[in-house]
């Protein structure tokens, strides 16, 4: 996702960052669940996650057909984001584990439970191990998100109803940079000098080709992530009590046991 923080340029003092698995995930995972810990070395030194550089930040988790292990890819370009949207990931496997033993049907699997498990994990786990600026970081992130999610909705929204009325990208981009302007970009709203290129990044968006709405999934999980970082009586064990049990959950009912 091209977050607009990013636009903004908000770093670490423009400085470069590095996964390293071990130090920034595995040791510090086995802390927070023991158990979980050991299984993600092991699914590790099978294979089952890869990290590497790559020209495009990007990642991805699917639970394998045939052997119900849980696959992770993670793209690195090598910024902060590397860190953030490797934890996401292994949040998304971590639902899958601690709902393993659970019959799929029961699983609590719709796509908006998927996000906010795998953002509450990734949440917990930068509240506890992250720096200040680091953290700070991510939760200028969230919030960012979450205006820019709702510029993709309203977009999508009026796409599809309009199809007819906005053919060319022109026509696209025009509407997008008004949404930008009213949402995640209201400093840019007496120039134009950005319009080409904001204009243009929604091409960016792969999920509104693949996915059309998908970004909404993340809205309330972004929000939900924001406040685990501010408060410190939200645990992994909540998440854990929750949904290994394969309760019937949704997110209404997640705001009444949360």
């Amino acid at each position: 996702m091209l977050h607009p923080f990013k636009l903004n340029n908000i770093r670490i003092n423009n400085q470069k960052y590095k996964v390293n698995f071990k130090e920034d995930f595995l040791e510090n995972i086995k802390i927070m669940d023991s158990v979980f810990g050991k299984y993600l070395e092991r699914i590790y030194d099978e294979g089952f996650i890869i990290i590497k550089e790559s020209n495009l930040q990007e990642g991805f988790f699917i639970e394998l057909p045939y052997t119900k292990k849980g696959f992770i890819y993670s793209g690195c370009i090598g910024d902060i984001d590397d860190y953030f949207n490797t934890i996401h990931e292994i949040g998304h496997l971590y639902h899958q584990y601690i709902t393993s033993n659970v019959e799929y049907k029961n699983r609590c699997n719709s796509l908006e439970i998927k996000e906010f498990v795998a953002h509450s994990f990734e949440a917990l786990l930068v509240r506890q191990f992250s720096s200040e600026k680091v953290k700070k970081i991510y939760e200028i992130q969230q919030i960012s998100s979450v205006l820019w999610n709702v510029v993709l909705f309203e977009f999508q929204k009026i796409i599809y109803r309009n199809p007819n009325d906005y053919l060319f990208s022109e026509e696209k981009e025009r509407i997008f940079v008004d949404l930008l302007k009213k949402y995640t970009h209201s400093y840019l709203y007496n120039t134009n000098k950005y319009d080409i290129l904001l204009g243009s990044t929604w091409m960016y968006e792969s999920m509104l080709f693949e996915t059309p709405f998908y970004n909404c999934e993340y809205i309330y999980a972004q929000i939900n992530a924001v406040d685990i970082l501010n408060n410190h009586q939200r645990s992994l064990e909540e998440i854990k009590n929750n949904f290994k049990n394969g309760k019937n959950i949704n997110i209404k009912s997640l705001e009444q046991v949360l």
